[in-house]
């Protein structure tokens, strides 16, 4: 139950990023 965590966490994360730095 520690692999779909690490990468949904990692996914959302980095897409965050990258998201906000283009929207802003």
């Amino acid at each position: 139950m520690q692999g779909w965590r690490s990468r949904m966490w990692w996914d959302w994360r980095r897409r965050r990023r990258t998201r906000r730095r283009g929207s802003g």
